[in-house]
């Protein structure tokens, strides 16, 4: 396997162009299967039970789920067995990833873009199984809105801490997913904090203007952001990994250097650019959509700088 990994990274931009759209056209098949199996059954589910009583192979018996007999199977696993309603959640999320990977604009870590997709689906699931307890409708499509997997999940929340615990505790998992999804609503989120990140502009650490800054820039781009500490006497570990918790941090034990350190980062991207960013920069809102842009216009190119100006504007 990590020979495997060790050839998809050494592969130049061309092959790995034609790589993720092939992956794409194959998760974007795989997903509109899971999607018109899902949607149909939501209708068909009651009809198609005694299928479930037959071997996998066997033809017998015809189900009216669109997706036929497998489809039927799949979506029984996903909205019965697992996620109720919020398959349609993992749905979504695997169209996304289909569309970005035809589209050859993949920068997203698979592992992350996995984990984001399991969680919000998860998250759905406990959602409307909670609202399936409310409103009485737990044997809804075999096992609730929710699935028996949320019905379970919510039941035993509910005997453990009660009804108004359990949906602060949904409320606080949605605001973390957002939280991890959302730029604008993590921006938004650490304005009411109103906590600075350590440093001041000008002694080699971002202050929380630029930290703020380069957050915003991101906004309307798939990115993963990587912070390598060397060695620092201060807080830096503590607070930032605290405030952005959807960032990569590497604490080094000693100071290894501004290139090493650079080199630490890029080992672990996974995305189709790589900007290298001191942290005393201050980004401005369109900066990286401009560059981004311009590097997806110029295939041709292999790089490309910014104009720079000190902190008057010159």
């Amino acid at each position: 396997m990590a020979k495997v990994f060790a050839f998809l990274r050494n592969m130049d931009g061309e092959d790995k162009a034609k790589v993720l759209k092939v992956t794409g056209i194959v998760v974007a098949l795989f997903t509109l299967f899971t999607l018109m199996s899902t949607v149909s059954y939501l209708f068909t589910w009651k009809a198609d039970q005694s299928i479930l009583a037959t071997s996998v192979g066997d033809t017998s018996v015809k189900a009216a789920n669109y997706g036929s007999n497998m489809g039927f199977r799949l979506a029984d696993f996903l909205v019965r067995k697992c996620f109720g309603l919020g398959s349609l959640a993992l749905c979504v999320f695997l169209f996304a990833v289909s569309a970005r990977l035809l589209a050859g604009r993949w920068r997203r870590s698979l592992s992350k873009t996995l984990f984001l997709s399991l969680f919000g689906a998860l998250l759905a699931s406990f959602i409307f199984a909670y609202v399936s307890r409310l409103g009485s409708w737990e044997n809804v499509f075999g096992g609730g809105l929710g699935g028996e997997c949320g019905r379970t999940a919510v039941h035993w929340l509910v005997t453990m801490f009660g009804d108004i615990i359990t949906a602060l505790l949904l409320l606080a998992l949605a605001a973390l997913f957002l939280y991890m999804t959302s730029t604008k609503f993590a921006r938004w989120f650490d304005s009411l904090s109103g906590r600075a990140v350590p440093g001041e502009a000008g002694d080699g650490k971002p202050s929380g203007e630029e930290a703020g800054a380069t957050v915003g820039a991101l906004e309307g781009i798939d990115a993963e952001v990587f912070v390598v500490d060397n060695a620092s006497q201060d807080d830096t570990m503590t607070v930032l990994p605290a405030k952005y918790p959807w960032v990569s941090f590497t604490a080094n034990e000693e100071n290894v250097g501004f290139a090493c350190a650079n080199n630490q980062a890029i080992r672990q991207s996974t995305g189709q650019y790589v900007l290298l960013l001191n942290p005393d920069t201050t980004v401005a809102e369109d900066t990286l959509r401009r560059a981004v842009s311009f590097m997806d216009e110029h295939p041709e190119a292999g790089a490309a700088g910014v104009r720079m100006h000190n902190e008057d504007g010159s």
